[in-house]
């Protein structure tokens, strides 16, 4: 996978579908502005399903491809939009966190000894592994996209973005929960020896 080719055409695809949005409500330009809004829906669509589809080779990418277009979106905000400001700067620094866990997780070092400072109690855990700041990124980005999903009068092609937007946090979550097994494997079986 491509990892800046990809970053490159989320880049790209909120642009035109800001860009589409705003020829929208402009007198002679509806109809290029219907066009290039699809046309950065599809590329945004397509960067996100190639994201998904190398998760388990490159879970970085997946959440970079994310971010990205989480600081798009945020550099369209308008100044007075600040709950939304404020929702994407929160989801933009808790991927950050969430990205250090995923070193961690994948860099081969003691993983056993940071799994016993999380609680083990049933909702301190993701399929029996620690909830970190990797987890509570997705689940606060689950329920912001859900969020979005309900809001009334949102067309069909943007829905289904929301939707594979939403598959592929899910996607990482599953894809990180394998990676914290295999670490935390890796550290029980050098315990061992």
């Amino acid at each position: 996978m491509d990892q800046a080719g990809l970053l490159l055409n989320i880049y790209t695809g909120v642009t035109d579908i800001y860009q589409g949005r705003e020829w929208l409500d402009t007198a002679g330009r509806e109809g290029i502005g219907r066009e290039i809004y699809h046309r950065g829906l599809s590329l945004a669509f397509a960067a996100f399903q190639e994201a998904e589809k190398c998760a388990a080779e490159d879970l970085a990418a997946l959440i970079l491809v994310e971010q990205t277009y989480l600081a798009q979106e945020l550099a369209y905000c308008v100044q007075t939009d600040r709950k939304a400001a404020n929702s994407l700067k929160n989801a933009l620094d808790a991927f950050d966190e969430g990205l250090l866990a995923l070193k961690v997780a994948e860099s081969g070092l003691p993983y056993c000894s940071a799994e016993q400072t999380y609680s083990h109690r049933k909702n301190c855990r993701s399929a029996g592994m620690p909830k970190d700041a990797f987890h509570y990124a997705c689940a606060g980005h689950i329920k912001r996209l859900d969020g979005i999903l309900h809001t009334p009068g949102i067309n069909f092609t943007e829905k289904n973005l929301l939707k594979q937007r939403l598959s592929n946090v899910a996607t990482a979550q599953s894809v990180y929960v394998e990676k914290q097994k295999k670490a935390l494997e890796v550290c029980c079986a050098s315990r061992t020896e």
